[in-house]
Parts: structure tokens; C-alpha cells; sequence
């Protein structure tokens, strides 16, 4: 049977070894290994360098795309904080979800620094609706969304007049304060660990 493919140079097979050694209140070195080799790096070579390439395009809409890339990562971030596996329309538990809208709202919702900027859940709302499923579903944004690059140092989201602003470079900045702090908090927290270890585990297909 082919090995899954975790991240770069970690399969199903490595993780089942470092598995045996991992302890939710263990060692920290080897959570922090845990931590680079088949999450972090999984979103470098999945999402942050697939970004970073498409940044350098010479393309009208490169921010679709970038933007897009940054809605998977939420879904895929927040699933991770809470451990728990997706299974098309399947009813939540503490294991498994099947609505993408509750977790990515979820995400807006609890996680730093975003909660600041999103504390309205209408605004929640319409930034999944208008942003996330309209770039994935139909490669645009909806009504007063858009999207500019600027130099991160603005805000992620801007509400004006007549439009509502994505500042991509803005929002990855904050999404890696967002892994920084998850990376943080995993260090210590018995419940992110035994949680880490069940979503890693649904990646390598080592649970139902």
C-alpha cells in the first residue's frame, strides 16, 4: 500500500513512530518536533509556498487565487485546533464535522487576532458566504467584497462605505500570528495535544 503523504519528508509511517512517543503532557521537544514536521511544514509546502509563487505572477487575478488558498487554510486550521476529522454531511461530535460553515466561522469567531476584526457574526457570515464560497465556488467575491494586496501593514479586513476590503498580505501576516499562537498554546495544553494527535491521525487514515 502506498504511504500518505503528510507533508514534505513525513508519511503515515513516520508519524505512527513518533506517535508511540508522544504523551499530551510529555516532553515538549517532541511535541515541538511534532508541531514542525507534519504541521508546519505542511502548511509551508501546501499553502504558504504555493502563495508565494503565485504572488510573483504577472496575473490580473492572482488575489483570487491567494485568498481562496487562505479560506482552505482556515477550514483546515480550525479542524485541527479542535481535532476533528471531516466526513461529508456528516452530524458534529467531538470527532468528526460536516459543515465547512460552522468551522470556518468558528475559526473568526475564537481564534486571535481575527476575533477582533470579527467579533460581528453577521460580518462572520457574509465574509464566508461572500469571500470563501464565492471564490471557491464561482472565482469571485460577492457584493461589496474585494480584494487589494497592500503592505501588511493595515488592518485584514476593512469596512468602508460602499465596499468591504480584503488586504491579503495583511490577513497571511495575521494567519501566521494565528499558527504562532496555536503553536504556542500546543506546547502546554493537554487538550490541543490529545487533539493535534487525533487529527493527524484522521490525516494518515488511522481512524474511522
Amino acid at each position: 500500500m502506498m504511504d500518505l503523504q503528510i507533508s514534505r519528508d513525513r508519511n503515515d509511517k513516520s508519524w505512527i513512530k513518533l506517535r508511540d512517543t508522544l504523551v499530551p503532557g510529555g516532553m515538549p521537544d517532541l511535541w515541538a518536533q511534532a508541531f514542525f514536521e507534519y504541521f508546519e511544514d505542511r502548511l509551508e509546502s501546501r499553502y504558504f509556498e504555493p502563495i508565494a509563487a503565485i504572488d510573483k505572477l504577472k496575473a490580473d487575478g492572482k488575489g483570487f487565487s491567494i485568498v481562496a488558498l487562505q479560506c482552505s487554510l482556515i477550514e483546515f486550521l480550525e479542524s485541527t485546533i479542535e481535532g476533528k476529522k471531516y466526513i461529508f454531511r456528516a452530524k458534529e461530535t467531538d470527532i468528526v464535522y460536516g459543515d465547512s460553515a460552522d468551522m470556518f466561522k468558528r475559526f473568526f469567531q475564537k481564534r486571535r487576532p481575527f476575533k477582533a476584526y470579527f467579533a460581528d457574526p453577521d460580518l462572520r457570515d457574509d465574509f464566508y458566504k461572500s469571500v470563501r464560497c464565492g471564490l471557491l465556488h464561482e472565482a469571485r467575491t460577492k457584493k461589496e467584497w474585494i480584494i487589494w494586496k497592500g503592505d501588511g501593514s493595515e488592518k485584514p479586513i476593512e469596512e468602508a462605505l460602499d465596499r468591504k476590503i480584503i488586504w491579503r498580505v495583511s490577513f497571511q501576516k495575521h494567519l501566521k500570528e494565528a499558527i504562532e499562537i496555536y503553536r504556542e498554546r500546543l506546547m502546554s495544553c493537554e487538550t490541543l495535544q490529545r487533539r493535534f494527535i487525533a487529527k493527524i491521525d484522521s490525516l494518515c487514515d488511522l481512524t474511522n
